[in-house]
């Protein structure tokens, strides 16, 4: 019997190390999230200029269809279903205008700075998917391997990614305490 208890006991332990390193995971996912945030917002008011009116309309299509296929799912957030539609489709311009701009500022800095996907890269974020879902994960693979669309869209949030993590290298970065609900807190007026 006492055998049994220690037993359970170092898997009781076991279990709590392994929740640490989720908890530790999140948190750090959160943070780097944060820290994304911060610097597509200083980004976006440190450079001034007119994006292509094409790139523009091509973004905002894009997430007015997200939009309508929310709506029509009955999926739209508090926060849309609280406004009028006027002033969502006056936001999602604005947010169209914001993600072209970042898009080609942060293309510029790849360029510069040498930056590339290579197919390994792509593997990684395929497998971080599937591992994300792991009932799911044959039909995950099989989605990308047939979809080349879905592939330009993983290479271009890698991109992205790898450029982000590029320029939070090239800056200093301070640490500050935060609570879990200011952590995970994304509003942007509490920001």
């Amino acid at each position: 019997m006492h055998e049994l208890s220690m037993r359970n006991e170092r898997l009781l332990e076991k279990l709590k190390e392994e929740v640490k390193k989720h908890i530790a995971k999140d948190y750090e996912a959160a943070s780097k999230m944060k820290m994304k945030r911060s610097l597509l917002d200083a980004l976006d008011k440190a450079y001034k200029f007119d994006v292509p009116q094409k790139l523009v309309d091509m973004e905002y299509d894009s997430i007015v269809k997200q939009y309508e296929a929310a709506k029509k799912n009955n999926q739209l957030d508090e926060d849309e279903k609280n406004k009028k539609e006027e002033d969502l489709l006056k936001e999602y311009k604005e947010i169209a205008v914001r993600r072209v701009k970042l898009g080609l500022l942060l293309a510029e800095v790849g360029k510069n700075a040498k930056i590339e996907v290579k197919q390994e890269d792509i593997n990684k974020a395929i497998m971080t998917e599937a591992q994300r879902y792991p009932m799911q994960a044959k039909a995950i693979f099989d989605f990308y391997l047939k979809n080349k669309e879905a592939i330009e869209r993983l290479r271009t949030q890698v991109y992205e990614e790898k450029v982000i993590d590029y320029v939070l290298s090239q800056v200093e970065t301070k640490e500050k305490k935060v609570t879990v609900e200011e952590l995970y807190n994304f509003d942007e007026k509490a920001a």
